[in-house]
């Protein structure tokens, strides 16, 4: 693995394990209503599968938050452990002196960031969303979260996205086969609540059953964060008010 693939990974880690973190703090460092806004552009996410789902948004939010705080706190002292992070993304950026040349030296911490946003942020969001996405039970922790807000929204106020007080539609469309074969990948294969072998219909993806971990009578959402693939039995007794999935992960032999 090459050195700028290393400090990636690294990178990555490092954001997910911070993101995991606050997922689990009883004091959650940005309350989720801060964090998401819970408004008709989080509802729009969330009331159909996309590719870009909840966990991105927060991750991404999180991470330019994280950013501008160190840069606010640490000011130039910060600027080598900046430029090494630029460096391996190989994105084009000028160092602060290079910049004064050019510009006025008072604005350079809003040229890192935007150059952030724009240039790491994008990456190191989809590299931190797929090593905290294999876990489901930080997907149950999150997606808990996540209800807590949603079940304070009325649907007064948001008719196109709320079946009732607090519980969103239920998505009507069929389910994305890039959204099957994704949740079948991190199961590898196996029912995420019994472990029953689901592989005779890896091929046949339209068989696999689909099932919200939170489910939207407790307010649970349809983004893919929020789904897993099971078995049709364990579907079919699951019901609409419990929380069922499983820690457990089917064993390599």
């Amino acid at each position: 693995m090459s050195s700028f693939k290393s400090a990636q990974l690294r990178y990555a880690l490092d954001a997910a394990a911070q993101i995991k973190g606050e997922i689990f703090s009883d004091v959650c460092h940005v309350p989720f209503e801060h964090a998401f806004y819970m408004d008709e552009d989080v509802l729009d996410i969330s009331i159909k599968p996309r590719k870009r789902t909840l966990l991105h948004d927060f991750i991404s939010y999180r991470m330019i938050d994280t950013f501008y705080e160190a840069l606010k706190d640490s000011g130039v002292d910060i600027y080598p452990e900046v430029y090494k992070e630029f460096e391996s993304y190989d994105v084009d950026f000028e160092e602060y002196e290079e910049y004064l040349e050019n510009n006025d030296g008072n604005d350079y911490h809003d040229y890192l960031l935007k150059v952030y946003k724009l240039e790491v942020n994008v990456h190191l969001v989809c590299a931190t969303f797929t090593i905290l996405f294999r876990d489901r039970h930080v997907m149950r922790k999150f997606n808990h979260n996540v209800s807590e807000e949603i079940k304070k929204m009325k649907q007064i106020d948001y008719p196109i996205y709320l079946k009732k007080d607090g519980v969103m539609k239920r998505w009507q469309g069929s389910w994305p086969v890039w959204l099957k074969e994704g949740l079948l990948k991190r199961e590898d294969g196996h029912c995420a609540i019994c472990h029953r072998d689901l592989t005779g219909v890896y091929a046949l993806t339209s068989k696999i059953e689909i099932d919200h971990i939170v489910p939207l009578n407790m307010g649970g959402t349809n983004d893919p964060t929020n789904l897993q693939a099971v078995c049709k039995t364990c579907n079919g007794k699951k019901g609409g008010d419990k929380l069922t999935s499983s820690d457990k992960y089917a064993p390599f032999w």
